[in-house]
């Protein structure tokens, strides 16, 4: 309503694929499973290949990666490997993007839950602008993303303008900002609970934020214990 755009919604979670064709859209925000479902279908159509097809296919990628990986890190990439890239976007990376209907997308976006290193760099590495962002319902959706440039497996990216992020008590991320709602409806007490009276919302979620000024999470606060010497442990981090 604000930027005048067009929103679609996939018909279901079995469907999203086959609506991604038809759409083509420019901008799309899909969770970890939907990620990871779209890279076993390029997967397994690479398996059923011929021999010469999967080559191809595996030595674009390695490829392609070793590319992204340079420019994560933000060193140059060779003369002879961009070559090399040129060649893999032309006859394999491009065709793919093709097929999954990301060939117009700009801006693609995953939250909700971890994305794994691999499914990520993957796509970065085929040339789809995947970033992960932070947020929740009781901030109006969206705490923080990452820039463009500084798209990274390991973190959620920076608050976005107009957000105070800090760390907490048992390095749980607290927040503040307009977006903040007002309470819970009806529900007084559970509204104390999450918001303190200097106006900060306590997401339940732990985490830190790293030299770059990026939030990275690393479990529910609930789940993250402590090692003897006091170090914090998050099993799932």
């Amino acid at each position: 309503l604000a930027a005048g755009f067009c929103c679609n919604c996939p018909e279901s979670p079995e469907t999203v694929q086959r609506d991604l064709r038809e759409l083509g859209p420019t901008t799309l925000l899909a969770p970890p499973r939907i990620w990871e479902n779209m890279l076993t279908s390029v997967q397994l159509r690479s398996a059923d290949a011929t021999p010469l097809k999967r080559w191809v296919f595996e030595r674009s990628r390695a490829v392609a990666e070793r590319a992204e990986i340079l420019r994560s890190d933000g060193k140059p990439v060779p003369a002879g490997l961009r070559l090399l890239c040129a060649l893999a976007e032309f006859f394999v990376c491009r065709p793919i993007r093709d097929q999954l209907g990301l060939l117009r997308a700009r801006w693609c976006y995953t939250g909700g839950a971890p994305l794994g290193p691999e499914t990520f760099r993957f796509f970065r590495a085929f040339g789809v602008n995947l970033k992960q962002v932070y947020g929740s319902t009781e901030v109006t959706a969206l705490v923080s993303i990452q820039p463009d440039g500084e798209a990274n497996p390991t973190t959620v990216g920076k608050p976005c303008p107009g957000i105070e992020v800090k760390i907490g008590d048992r390095g749980e991320v607290l927040i503040r900002g307009a977006g903040v709602f007002k309470g819970y409806f009806k529900a007084p007490d559970a509204t104390r609970e999450v918001i303190d009276a200097d106006g900060w919302f306590r997401s339940g979620d732990a985490g830190f934020v790293d030299p770059r000024g990026h939030l990275v999470i690393i479990d529910r606060a609930k789940d993250v214990g402590a090692m003897p010497d006091g170090t914090p442990f998050a099993p799932q981090f």
